[in-house]
């Protein structure tokens, strides 16, 4: 998939730079909810901020972009130390989004939910709860970033990592793509070869086809039959 550039923010969302407001209602419904069911199963969560960001809030958005919406504690509020903290959330948010298959305007809606020491990188951040841009996106088309021959190297690797039928190599592949992706961003912004490459085998499904891999291995391991063989 070629990069997207558009000169207005996506018109399913925004009118000019406001966010329409059945955009807003229905995601602060979705906030409700999943915070809702935190509290329910006893799980503590003091939301300082609720924020849209990503490639939905800028000018880089296409049709398989996700709306991001992120939910911004202060880990240090939570009593358990701050890398407890992000696996428990990460697990619940996890839960959440596999559990609930959220369009809006035909676009999929992924929470997040994350320390507000850890800093966002986001071309764009729009509040919520204060109905208002924290970071207006800047309009900067990007040049030409050919990262066709990393995409061709990871998922060569992707192809012979889900045939050697190896948890732990499967888990090692998940990690190196997200540190390609982290290191990218860090590096040099959104439009990076390490981001472009992410986003692509995010929007093929190579990365969801590791998790499904590694579920399915570790589901054997831990079988006393193998799968499919029950009497």
């Amino acid at each position: 998939m070629a990069i997207e550039y558009h000169d207005e923010l996506n018109p399913k969302l925004w009118d000019g730079k406001t966010l329409k407001n059945e955009i807003k209602e229905k995601l602060l419904e979705i906030y409700e909810t999943f915070k809702q069911q935190l509290l329910e199963k006893e799980i503590p969560i003091d939301v300082i901020d609720v924020l849209l960001l990503g490639s939905n809030a800028a000018y880089n958005y296409n049709d398989a972009s996700d709306i991001d919406l992120h939910l911004v504690v202060d880990f240090d509020d939570v009593p358990l130390n701050n890398t407890l903290t992000q696996l428990f959330y990460n697990s619940e948010k996890s839960q959440f989004n596999d559990t609930y298959d959220i369009l809006i305007k035909g676009l999929s809606v992924e929470v997040y939910i994350e320390d507000i020491n850890a800093g966002t990188m986001s071309n764009g951040i729009y509040s919520l709860l204060q109905g208002k841009w924290i970071q207006y996106p800047t309009y900067e088309p990007p040049d030409d970033v050919n990262y066709e021959e990393l995409l061709n190297i990871y998922k060569i690797k992707i192809s012979e990592v889900l045939l050697s039928n190896s948890p732990e190599e499967i888990k090692n592949m998940i990690n190196e793509i997200k540190m390609l992706r982290k290191l990218s961003l860090m590096n040099s912004g959104e439009f990076s070869k390490g981001n472009l490459v992410f986003k692509e085998l995010r929007n093929d499904k190579s990365i969801q086809q590791l998790y499904d891999k590694l579920s399915e291995l570790v589901s054997q391991e831990l079988s006393l039959e193998k799968v499919g063989e029950l009497k």
